[in-house]
């Protein structure tokens, strides 16, 4: 399964037994106008319509998503925009957290503390999904650093960083 927050670039590529999510998020800064929401929303189902996969009391398998080429679910952070439109689920559809950190260790302890959590709910929301965010994200010091310490991370290298741990964090979590 792949996630894209909609701040992040996509290459292009396309596998055909992915199931993709994509969150439309943080409007709340752009100062959006019903119109511009509404705008957005036609420019997603003009595009995705044919692949997303709608709301439902019942989740289907991903194998079943895959062999009806529903293969994508996009939340959006504006209930009223989507209220009419199945298509497209809610932010509250997505169990979001991530550390606000640029160092590995507190990333990856901070989510190992999500999955714990994850794990100890005895009934999850109806029809929600848990995300784990491996994110590292620059502070004022990374920044800082970068200028007059001469230790210059981009968000490229932070990215490296991060997705040099994930394989060794997640080989727990897989089941054979």
């Amino acid at each position: 399964m792949r996630y894209f927050d909609l701040r992040a670039a996509f290459n292009g590529n396309t596998h055909t037994s992915e199931i993709l999510i994509i969150e439309v998020s943080h409007f709340a800064a752009t100062n959006l106008t019903k119109d511009d929401l509404d705008g957005l929303r036609k420019i997603i189902m003009d595009l995705l319509s044919q692949w997303l996969y709608s709301r439902s009391d019942n989740f289907i398998t991903i194998n079943e998503m895959i062999a009806k080429n529903q293969r994508v679910i996009v939340t959006f952070s504006d209930d009223e925009t989507i209220e009419n439109f199945p298509q497209l689920w809610p932010a509250s559809t997505m169990i979001n957290s991530y550390v606000n950190s640029d160092k590995v260790d507190q990333m990856i302890a901070y989510n190992q503390k999500q999955v714990e959590d994850f794990n100890a709910i005895l009934s999850l929301p109806k029809n929600a999904l848990y995300k784990i965010s491996w994110t590292l994200t620059p502070q004022t010091s990374t920044i800082i650093e970068s200028i007059l310490g001469g230790k210059l991370k981009s968000l490229k290298e932070l990215a490296n960083i991060g997705n040099q741990k994930l394989t060794s964090f997640a080989r727990p979590f897989q089941t054979k």
